[in-house]
């Protein structure tokens, strides 16, 4: 057969050779099969490449055919130019880098790139796509699901165009159950786990991937999740649950039975937004037998992947008051810090009533601070608990991040119980979130507590007092508790007007929060004394958390709650808030907790006053019923919605001027100095919380050394280097004002100067022009406290504050005898503030270096690491790191530079250098020097020093886990979940592998973030190394996880010291089959240039037609047949040869160097499972099973006279029934000025193929991160028969080929070697070798 190609260019065309991979034309024989008039509607408008805004991936769609792009009902089609990164509603825009194909051209395949960042209009690119052009003129595509980062499909806006009417495509229907009988009886059954509101992608992996704008909707259907009855959601979930992107729930109750068919709205999140999409509406009727039917239409186009939700329909069978779980952790209460409980690891399973320390409590109602709840997003209740008429009701969930509920977790439900008790129905949450209880004192029937009156201004009979109360100076044995908010001593009060403190008058008084309340229209107020139990246990620890100074231990507590007491005239209100009185010892404290506090415009007042007003304290704004719901989060004990005050004598919470009796107590001269220059209001660029440090006591600040104090007015959000700025809302005082309160402001987005407000601090002026601050730590999310530059002065000289020390020890003597002890874990580099709660507040600006150091880690010596660590470790924010290696015993004392890390970039610091000293007894001391004062909150950190008492390459734990593999997608794995312990063999389904050395795609190796090693893996003589492990986000290695110890073994095998990672990531394995000794290998002699002997296989091989029973593998890179080979140089396919070829990498490598070649054939075990995997799913469509494994390994070997060089890839031949197939791994491939080709090519060139760019030595490094089957570094090819790559069939009638070059096609010869790089385009795509090629120059005239 003779083909006529016609090539058009123009006369003086420029070619580089540069093959246009699969540009060919393909003839279908019926309509059936034409992609044309066989594909799938994708009418996605949020796809356009002007929208923006969420962040949708395509990875997470089902792809399969082909597709024709709408935009509300017209024709659309893929840009052909640079789309800006988050475009089209996604992360990394994906575009067509080529034109779109004439229809003559028939079926091309186009790269497709990705903009992400700056880095460039095709910085990514992802898995090629197949497009046709069409009669009526539209386009198709075969998208497939790219194998980068969160990337969609763009549309281009510009291309918009009327539809012709064509042949009618395939869609994805709905059963079809048309019918005029009641829809009770007839409907479509749909039953997909994936709608269930518990389906979220982010952490259970499955969701995503439905879009029900995309199904042809037909009738009415009835919900199931895995064949249990549901129904859908009343209530808003957040967007990406229920396996889409926009979660869609019903705008209304659901009908009852005698309601018939209703009309019900549909609403969709975005985001946190819960009505953020309004869908169409829809019908809904009730059935008997206790289920719904609904009549579901298509969504608008113009919401992103809306997805009808879907929650489970039960009804309890055993009253959950009486069937529950007892829930008693601790950690729940709202004033317990982060200790990195998640309860989406919990299995729930039922119904739930909750304690706290044995005693009744309930989940919060009110908002928690972030980190709080021993959990990062502490879940609180969103709305009020039900009432026992109320049965079983639903309730949203919200999480603690940008807002008091600006974002939500599932929805639970609830059920109030007799007994004053509730019980919940938990569920995983989306994030790394914890259920809360209140920390309410146990309150309520169920407490025993004794119940007032339910009478307006009543108050409670005389409480004869279990103990005396000490009460500033005053005993006393009895008490009343009063409906008005407020106890009294010596009588009760029925008084509902607050009179103003301080008064000046005849009692004692505690005022809760005195005002006109009435219980006998809604609330309850009840009251209970302790003297032995869990409360005393709860109030003990309360106190000394409260006052760190003390050692306390409560012997009596009188609780008195007012339980959602309504005010007078406002029956709808609802406050509740807590008196709580401690005693133990001489000691006395009063503890007032606040819930939920209404609105009023009542008279109130919140506080204490005393006899003749001697001690007074009013509880800021407490005086002001617009702003009294801000009790509930206030404090200052930084425990929102809780003040506690120490009462038993002198004055210990007053806000009054203080003259101080002599120089030592008055904070002016006795303060903490804070050179924090990177505070100051003119700095930016990182995030640092005050409330990781630990605050005590009275600060002077400084700049520098000169003085600077905090600004009196509004600082925006994000400088001082931290997220909330806080500064002074009022003036500084005067000398003679001593010292006084002001309040502290907080600005945070755009949300106004004031709009987060944290603890008052106390201030004062002092002799000298300077203040002195008595800070404390913040309550509000990430702050600081910023410092003004426009207040800088010069200070004055006055007597010398007490400053944070070293130990002394000044000597003339050997350092390595004469050292402080540093021994603090926080140093460790293991300790990361994000991760592990008790990390920063450290500083070493702020600590007197004094002489020589020794580390050491909780009594276990240490050094400081060598390497770059992460910001935020080693217990404050600037990881400081020694800027070379230890000297040794010999070298004496050296000098050292200090360097420090600032987010993922290792030496943005520089630090004074150190001097260093190596000691007898394998120890090092260092003269520490304080750091530069640019730096924010710089530590020297500690890593420990050990050298392993057993050789690790006998003392190990085998780590076979197959996720770990480069290409195995996100299962939710975390490293960091693992109690690490010693050192970690590393296999893969039983055989030996390594950790890999090369960057592996992100949401690979089952887990978010893979971890890969940052470096090669050391030799035997090298003994242990640390490497530094790098996790892909951003680029390959822009981020760091914790160096990890490595050594190499006897044996070809490696073993690894694993410590807890930074983040949600996990430790890679390569994706090589197992090689090496470990794995059996037989190893080829170390001879340059040489091959195998023979090597008779274990089962006959067919490839392409020829079946061999025989091997060679050749140190060259390359497998032959017939004979060995000790080419060096490869010969370009098509050949045209004698024998058949596989070339792995076929250059001038030379093992007698560097390296090893080897090679092991299988016929049973794990392999032929991994075999069997593996070609399974890169053909899909083939049902295989593996009978025979053939596997050559070049490992590390470096090309002729390239020593350092090192080159890794393998050759795989798998086998069964009459299957063949020929699989490529690449690993680091060095670049090399040798000629090389990777590709495959058979006798007379029948079959071949080159594999794109491996016959460039420059661009050679690229195979591992090439494929054709997306997984980086892979090459799968069927190789038995027919060509089976090939994407023309038996009906091609032509070709036409562009291609571009910089050849010029007048001169002499060009036109041949043109006409051969066409040839073997064509070749490659199952033409036959013999075909004839001839161009035809066309001159192209403008119409």
């Amino acid at each position: 057969m003779r083909f006529l190609i016609s090539l058009c260019v123009s006369l003086l065309l420029l070619i580089n050779g540069e093959i246009i991979n699969g540009q060919t034309s393909v003839a279908y024989s019926n309509i059936s099969s034409d992609p044309c008039y066989n594909y799938e509607s994708l009418d996605r408008p949020w796809r356009a490449n002007n929208e923006s805004g969420v962040h949708i991936c395509e990875e997470r769609f089902s792809w399969n055919g082909w597709y024709r792009l709408f935009y509300y009902g017209m024709n659309i089609q893929m840009p052909e130019t640079c789309v800006s990164s988050y475009s089209c509603n996604t992360h990394i825009s994906l575009w067509l880098n080529g034109s779109h194909p004439q229809i003559e051209d028939g079926v091309v395949t186009r790269e497709v790139c990705g903009n992400y960042y700056s880095g460039g209009c095709c910085n990514y690119k992802t898995n090629p796509i197949r497009v046709k052009a069409c009669p009526g003129n539209y386009y198709v595509y075969e998208l497939v699901k790219p194998q980068i980062g969160c990337s969609g499909y763009c549309t281009d806006v510009s291309t918009i165009s009327q539809p012709n009417s064509t042949v009618s495509p395939n869609i994805i229907t709905g059963a079809s159950n048309t019918s005029n009988y009641d829809p009770c009886n007839n409907y479509n059954i749909l039953d997909n786990h994936r709608r269930s509101t518990l389906n979220y992608w982010s952490m259970y992996g499955s969701a995503n991937g439905l879009d029900d704008t995309r199904v042809e909707w037909d009738g009415w259907y009835r919900l199931f999740i895995n064949g249990a009855s549901a129904q859908m959601p009343e209530s808003c979930f957040y967007y990406m649950s229920c396996g889409g992107y926009s979660a869609l729930y019903l705008g209304g109750s659901h009908p009852r039975l005698e309601d018939g068919v209703v009309t019900r709205e549909i609403y969709g999140s975005r985001y946190h937004q819960c009505s953020y999409y309004r869908s169409e509406p829809i019908q809904v009727k009730a059935c008997p037998g206790n289920y719904y039917v609904y009549k579901f239409t298509r969504p608008p186009l113009s919401i992103p992947a809306p997805v009808y939700c879907a929650a489970l329909l039960t009804t309890p069978s055993v009253d959950p008051c009486y069937n529950y779980t007892s829930l008693d952790e601790p950690w729940r209460a709202t004033d317990h810090s982060n200790i990195l409980k998640c309860d989406y690891s919990v299995e729930w399973n039922g119904w739930y009533r909750m304690f706290y320390n044995g005693q009744n409590t309930q989940m919060t109602e009110s908002c928690v601070n972030h980190g709080m709840c021993g959990t990062h997003y502490p879940l609180s209740l969103n709305g009020p608990h039900p009432q026992l008429e109320d049965g079983v009701v639903t309730r949203q969930v919200c999480f603690s991040v940008g807002g008091c509920c600006a974002y939500r977790s599932h929805p639970i439900r609830v059920k109030a119980c007799p007994g004053n008790y509730y019980v919940y129905e938990f569920v995983k949450p989306i994030f790394c979130g914890a259920y809360c209880v209140e920390i309410f004192y146990p309150f309520g029937s169920a407490a025993g507590d004794t119940i007032n009156a339910a009478a307006d201004d009543g108050s409670s009979s005389v409480i004869q007092l279990l103990s005396p109360f000490l009460f500033f100076g005053r005993t006393h044995q009895q008490i009343y508790v009063n409906n008005n908010g407020h106890l009294t001593f010596n009588q009760p009060s029925s008084s509902y007007v607050p009179y103003s403190f301080p008064a000046r008058g005849s009692q004692d008084i505690i005022a809760g929060l005195w005002t006109n309340l009435d219980n006998s229209v809604r609330g309850v107020v009840s009251y209970h004394q302790y003297t032995s139990g869990n409360v005393l246990t709860r109030a003990t620890r309360d106190i000394n958390t409260h006052f760190p100074n003390l050692t306390f231990t409560a012997s009596w507590v009188f609780v008195a709650t007012w339980d959602k007491v309504a005010y007078f005239n406002l029956t709808n209100t609802e406050t509740s808030f807590q008196v709580v009185l401690i005693s133990g010892g001489n000691f006395s404290f009063l503890l007032m907790n606040y819930g939920d506090i209404a609105v009023t415009g009542h008279p109130l007042q919140a506080g204490y006053d005393t006899v003749n007003s001697t001690h007074y304290f009013v509880i800021p704004e407490s005086v002001n019923g617009s702003f009294i719901s801000n009790l509930r989060n206030s404090s200052n004990v930084n425990v929102l919605g809780r003040w506690v005050f120490r009462v038993d004598g002198e004055p210990r919470n007053s806000i009054l001027n203080i003259a101080f009796s002599n120089i030592s107590s008055d904070p002016c001269y006795n303060y903490e100095s804070l050179d924090r220059p990177w505070r100051a209001n003119n700095e930016s660029g990182v995030h640092i919380c005050d409330e990781g440090f630990s605050w005590n006591g009275w600060y002077r600040l400084f700049y520098y050394g000169m003085n600077i104090q905090m600004p009196e007015t509004c600082v925006s959000s994000y400088s001082c280097n931290t997220h909330i700025s806080l500064w002074l809302n009022g003036s500084h005082p005067q000398i003679e004002d001593g010292v006084v309160t002001r309040e502290v402001c907080g600005n945070y987005y755009s949300g106004g100067c004031c709009n987060y407000k944290t603890n008052p601090i106390r201030v004062k002026a002092c002799p000298g022009n300077y203040y002195v601050y008595e800070l404390v730590k913040p309550q509000i999310g990430c702050s600081g406290y910023c410092t003004d530059v426009s207040t800088i002065s010069r200070p004055i000289s006055t007597v010398s504050p007490n400053i944070i020390t070293g130990a002394s020890n000044t000597s003339n003597y050997d350092p390595c005898n004469n050292y402080n002890i540093l021994d603090n874990y926080r140093r460790s580099t293991l300790n990361y503030g994000y991760w592990f709660g008790y990390a920063n507040g450290l500083d070493d600006t702020r600590v007197e270096w004094d002489g020589w150091y020794r580390l050491f880690i909780d009594g276990s010596s240490a050094q400081m690491p060598e390497s770059c660590f992460y910001y935020m470790s080693c217990g404050g924010f600037s990881a400081l790191y020694l800027g070379g290696s230890h000297p040794r015993l010999e070298d004496g004392v050296v000098t050292r530079e200090i360097y420090g890390s600032r987010y993922h970039q290792c030496s943005y610091y520089r630090s004074e250098p150190i001097q260093v000293k190596a000691c007898p007894g394998n120890y090092y001391v260092y003269k520490f020097t304080r750091p530069t004062l640019s730096i924010p909150a710089p530590v020297y950190c500690a890593v420990l020093l050990t050298t392993p008492s057993v050789d690790p390459c006998y003392n190990y734990t085998s780590l076979d886990e197959p996720w770990r593999a480069t290409d195995h997608s996100n299962i939710l794995k975390c490293d960091y979940n693992v109690e690490w312990n010693g050192w970690y063999r590393m296999f893969y389904n039983g055989q030996n592998t390594q950790m890999t050395e090369s960057c592996v795609n992100h949401g690979m190796c089952g887990t978010h973030y893979p971890l890969s090693l940052n470096g090669p893996h050391p030799q035997l003589e090298d003994g242990v190394v640390t490497r530094q492990v790098c996790f892909s986000v951003g680029g390959c290695c822009a981020y760091r996880s914790h160096p990890i110890r490595v050594k190499a073994c006897p044996g070809n095998y490696y073993v690894y010291e694993f410590v807890k990672p930074m983040y949600c990531g996990a430790y890679c394995v390569e994706i090589f089959y197992p090689f090496g000794s470990a794995a059996g290998d037989t190893i080829n002699a170390a001879v340059d240039d040489g091959s195998s002997s023979v090597i008779q296989l274990l089962s006959p091989f067919l490839f392409f037609g020829r079946t061999y029973q025989q091997i060679y593998v050749n140190n060259n890179g390359h497998l032959t047949f017939n004979q060995p080979s000790s080419s060096y140089v490869p010969y370009s396919f098509p050949a045209r040869g004698s024998q058949d070829i596989i070339a792995g990498l076929w250059t001038n490598l030379d093992n007698s160097v560097r390296g090893v070649v080897s090679y092991h054939q299988y016929t049973s075990g794990n392999v032929l499972t991994r075999a069997t995997r593996d070609i399974n799913t890169h053909f899909p469509n083939l049902t295989f099973t593996a009978s025979w494994v053939f596997v050559a390994t070049w490992d590390k070997v470096s090309y002729f006279n390239l020593t350092n060089t090192e080159t890794s890839f393998q050759v795989v031949l798998i086998s069964g029934g009459n299957f063949s197939f020929l699989l490529m791994n690449y690993g680091d491939i060095a670049v090399t000025g040798h000629p090389v080709q990777a590709g495959y090519d058979t006798v007379n060139s029948t079959h071949y193929f080159v594999i794109p760019e491996s016959i460039n030595g420059s661009f050679i490094s690229n195979l591992r991160n090439s494929s054709n089957v997306n997984v980086l570094g892979r090459w799968v090819f069927r190789v038995d028969g027919e060509p089976r790559n090939s994407i023309l069939n038996n009906n091609v009638i032509g070709f036409r080929i562009r291609l571009s070059s910089f050849l010029d096609l007048t001169q002499n010869g060009s036109t041949e070697i043109v006409l051969e790089q066409i040839k073997q385009e064509l070749v490659k795509y199952g033409l036959p070798n013999n075909i004839e090629l001839k161009l035809r120059k066309l001159q192209k005239i403008k119409p």
